[in-house]
């Protein structure tokens, strides 16, 4: 009987040993920090922290309570807080050589507090459906940072990579406490699409168009803002203040991209000759086919996309580059039949350049024949 009971107790001991395994809670990247927001009277204490349940974000639903005790075992007063899902991707250019972190998923709380918080030791605890967990944190104390001027901010497009420019506030107080930056890039209903850390001595940044590519394909979407933070850190690495610059709105349109509006012409693999016209508004593009209105886009880093009706399929979908002389477009076509890929192959247009259109008319003369102006589909047994 006894050995029945010992057995019994640590059965049970390993189940619950298990469970508590099984939803394993953890707080990660916790800060406490003082921020400045340009054209703010005042700035504000926040705090952040990320929550994992056995490595993987968590749901809102999940966390019942949070606590944000000092070292006097006083709660502090919070004003505001919420839950944010978010996506991390990261464009490193602090120590030199740029290097890109993630996408990964995560997720957190954020939380403003009422009072001046003092130097010290906080606890954050957080209560969840499956038990409780819990995170020291040693905040620095209130530093004021300087803030970037959103006057001095503007970007550009340089071969279709990102350039970013803006003037440091290195005459304000207290800049010599700042020890990197931070470029936020958003899109129109905020969602963050791109963080970039630079050097605090950095007054510009590139980014190449595949990195952005990269960050806009994460929602979906372009990016519409951008803005420039200061961090000084502790000797622990927690950001325990920012500086906020307004975020100015950058035009989503393309101004790098190559237009390519105008008539390609050529032949099919059945050889018929026959035109197409594109047009083209900023990335959004539109194209007239005699197989119908086929609509698409050019990405940042320049490959063209266009997809529309085909001949006995659904849909037909292109995928294009334009050569460096600006004369052709080649790639290669997918037949798309009940949304799935049924076959490709090889793509190729060539501009239609018409020098006079009005002796053409009188000659006779049909410019969607030109020599030289060819669309080749080359279908799979062809």
């Amino acid at each position: 009987m006894q050995s029945f009971f010992k057995t019994a107790v640590i059965i049970t001991f390993l189940s619950l040993l298990l469970y508590s395994l099984s939803f394993a809670y953890s707080i990660e990247w916790p800060y406490i920090q003082y921020r400045v927001i340009e054209n703010e009277e005042r700035g504000f204490f926040r705090g952040w922290f990320d929550v994992t349940k056995n490595d993987m974000p968590v749901e809102e639903d999940e966390i019942r309570s949070i606590t944000v005790t000092d070292s006097g075992g006083n709660i502090m007063d919070i004003s505001d807080k919420g839950f944010h899902p978010y996506v991390f991707y990261r464009f490193d250019c602090v120590t030199g050589a740029c290097s890109e972190y993630g996408p990964t998923f995560r997720s957190g709380f954020y939380m403003n507090f009422e009072d001046d918080l003092a130097t010290g030791s906080y606890w954050i605890e957080i209560e969840t459906v499956d038990g409780q967990a819990e995170k020291y944190v040693y905040y620095f104390g209130k530093l004021e940072l300087p803030v970037v001027n959103s006057a001095s901010m503007t970007s550009r497009y340089d071969n279709r990579d990102l350039v970013l420019n803006w003037i440091n506030p290195i005459n304000q107080d207290n800049w010599q406490e700042v020890d990197e930056l931070r470029i936020l890039l958003i899109d129109d209903i905020g969602q963050e699409i791109l963080y970039v850390a630079a050097n605090k001595n950095d007054q510009s940044i590139t980014i190449p168009s595949r990195i952005l590519a990269n960050a806009e394909a994460i929602y979906g979407t372009n990016f519409t803002e951008w803005g420039v933070q200061t961090r000084a850190f502790d000797p622990n690495g927690m950001d325990y203040a920012r500086g906020y610059s307004d975020f100015i709105t950058h035009d989503p349109s393309i101004p790098g991209l190559p237009d390519i509006s105008g008539k390609w012409g050529g032949q099919d693999s059945d050889g018929n000759m026959f035109e197409i016209t594109i047009t083209q508004d900023g990335s959004d593009l539109s194209a007239a086919t005699p197989f119908g209105e086929y609509s698409g886009f050019i990405e940042p880093n320049g490959d063209i996309f266009l997809s529309g009706p085909g001949e006995e399929v659904d849909e037909m979908e292109w995928r294009l580059s334009l050569s460096e002389d600006g004369t052709n477009l080649s790639g290669t076509w997918t037949d798309i039949i009940d949304g799935e890929a049924q076959g490709s192959g090889d793509l190729e247009l060539d501009e239609i350049v018409e020098d006079d259109e009005n002796d053409e008319e009188e000659n006779g003369k049909d410019s969607s024949s030109s020599s030289g102006c060819l669309i080749n589909i080359l279908k799979p047994g062809k």
